[in-house]
């Protein structure tokens, strides 16, 4: 289980660039990226198992929080969506330490709902097999929907953003979900090895 963010904008975040020292300074080889606000910037919630994997939620914003941004009452309002209808009794369900996730008020709904919480330490590598699965999603989306970036902020648009969203999230193969999840083992040792610094993963 996790969050992702995604926004409409015109980057390449796939680009690389291999330039020679003499070229840094290279007006025609500087910043791919480009540097406009995205119109869209939507804050959606997923969760993956072997064999299968929940609905993609849309996260709304609290309008009562600072910034109007999610606080854990948006949270509590998508895992009632999301994961209750998809949890497993007496199965371990994995959240990082998000303020969001942490929240007292957060706490007591996993206990009121009897959900079991795997411990997630804080400063912890964050292997999460998810984040590859976002990562897909993104590409899914720049490949199929590469118009989006050009929407511009209205009700007519968010319902074309996020319908383009759900559609990439179910465009990824369970087989890459399942391969992810199984490769946790390899995962965990390639840390213990490196005794906690980065490794390949």
């Amino acid at each position: 289980m996790d969050e992702c963010t995604v926004q409409n904008d015109p980057s390449t975040p796939n680009d690389w660039l291999l330039r020679l020292p003499s070229q840094i300074y290279d007006e025609d080889k500087v910043n791919l990226q480009a540097q406009v606000k995205p119109e869209w910037s939507q804050m959606v919630w997923g969760s993956i198992w072997i064999g299968s994997w929940s609905d993609l939620m849309i996260m709304c914003r609290d309008e009562a929080a600072p910034h109007k941004g999610y606080s854990s009452m948006s949270y509590i309002q998508t895992l009632e969506e999301g994961l209750i209808p998809c949890y497993l009794p007496r199965t371990f369900f994995l959240q990082d330490n998000a303020k969001i996730h942490t929240s007292r008020a957060t706490m007591t709904w996993f206990r009121n709902y009897n959900i079991r919480l795997q411990p997630h330490p804080p400063h912890s590598p964050d292997l999460n097999p998810i984040e590859h699965i976002w990562k897909a999603m993104k590409a899914i989306l720049r490949k199929r929907y590469p118009h989006l970036w050009i929407l511009r902020k209205n009700e007519a648009n968010r319902l074309i953003f996020e319908d383009a969203l759900k559609a990439a999230w179910w465009a990824v193969p369970q087989s890459l979900i399942d391969k992810l999840i199984r490769s946790m083992p390899r995962r965990l040792r390639a840390v213990r090895k490196a005794r906690g610094y980065y490794t390949k993963y």
